[in-house]
């Protein structure tokens, strides 16, 4: 295996954390959240072999850190070492769902996706149609 086939995917994981801190201030492109884990779920779903779930831990811990580096800075005025502690123990939910992600595959994720939206509308239906609480609408 080549060097670039060995750092292109830590490269997305990379850029996934920074298009998702570009969401936030100062930067302010919401757009971003739409396409912030394109690059992390191409490496997720690209690479890791027959350790997919380790390699899916570091790819989301390694995009995780990023994110939360970028948006925690303001953290630094105060402490440094907490700043840096603090981005190092929330970029393991980007860790963790780095697993989840790489083990169920894309088509897993997507029935769950379409799962959710299909919940999602049965609530809407169900406080629309029952209690008629438009103000309530989810």
């Amino acid at each position: 295996m080549g060097v670039m086939q060995r750092i292109w995917p830590l490269f997305a994981a990379l850029l996934s954390g920074v298009l998702l801190a570009l969401c936030y201030a100062p930067f302010n492109i919401p757009v971003m959240v739409w396409l912030g884990l394109v690059p992390l779920l191409a490496s997720l779903w690209g690479g890791g072999g027959k350790r997919r779930k380790l390699y899916g831990f570091g790819a989301g811990y390694l995009s995780g850190l990023s994110f939360w580096l970028l948006n925690l800075n303001w953290l630094a005025e105060v402490g440094t070492m907490g700043w840096i502690a603090v981005s190092f123990f929330l970029a393991l939910y980007f860790a963790f769902w780095g697993v989840f992600a790489a083990g169920v595959g894309i088509y897993t994720l997507l029935s769950l996706i379409r799962t959710a939206g299909r919940i999602y509308i049965y609530i809407y239906i169900y406080i629309y149609m029952f209690f008629l609480m438009y103000y309530n609408i989810i």
